[in-house]
């Protein structure tokens, strides 16, 4: 019976999410790929970014022994590029110049913890806040490409800076009915952005 195999795991530094589908898998739409999903977007000074180019590379090299380092598709794109493939098309991609994008999926919904690495419900971490991924380098083949792709563990949340609309602001307590917390799934869509189309493990709270 041949061995499973091992998976090297991994934990980014921060950076701000983007493109965040962790209460629900994208579905639905042309590119969809029906996975949980997150891309983090980090400054390409960020000091934590060639370490983790560099845990890549040596799985790249420990898969494919003869196979030269830049003919290897990285999970760390290059956000001066992303923005110029937009702008040829008509769109506006100018927040993404100067960093580094990086794309984690997975079938399942990740772990989300927050600093302390507490549980946190799933409908907490949004699009523009602060987190860290944990991820499993994967070595794969799509199209014949040597792809260095990553499967999405869990997410830390270190800063809150999405917190949607205050519905409860725009009104004053009035006599009736309170919610007392129970009775309702934690169901929150996804945010979407088609924009994002194109774009491109277990769980283990003590990764983090």
């Amino acid at each position: 019976m041949a061995e499973k195999r091992k998976y090297v795991r991994t934990t980014t530094g921060a950076g701000i999410a983007a493109y965040a589908y962790l209460v629900k898998a994208d579905s639905g739409r042309k590119f969809s790929d029906d996975k949980f999903k997150v891309t983090l977007v980090v400054d390409k000074d960020a000091p934590w970014v060639e370490d983790f180019r560099a845990k890549c590379l040596a799985e790249a090299k420990t898969e494919w022994p003869k196979a030269k380092p830049e003919r290897v598709s990285l999970p760390i794109k290059d956000g001066d590029e992303i923005a110029d493939d937009a702008a040829d098309k008509g769109q506006d991609k100018e927040e993404f110049r100067g960093k580094y994008l990086i794309t984690a999926k997975s079938k399942k919904r990740p772990t989300m913890v927050d600093a302390k690495r507490k549980t946190l419900p799933n409908n907490v971490i949004k699009s523009a806040d602060e987190i860290k991924l944990n991820v499993a380098l994967n070595p794969c083949t799509p199209s014949n490409n040597k792809t260095i792709a990553l499967w999405l563990n869990a997410v830390q949340l270190i800063t809150k800076n999405n917190n949607g609309f205050d519905a409860a602001g725009e009104f004053e307590d009035e006599d009736g009915y309170e919610y007392d917390g129970d009775g309702f799934d934690e169901e929150d869509e996804d945010e979407e952005d088609t924009e994002n189309e194109e774009d491109d493990a277990e769980d283990d709270d003590d990764d983090f």
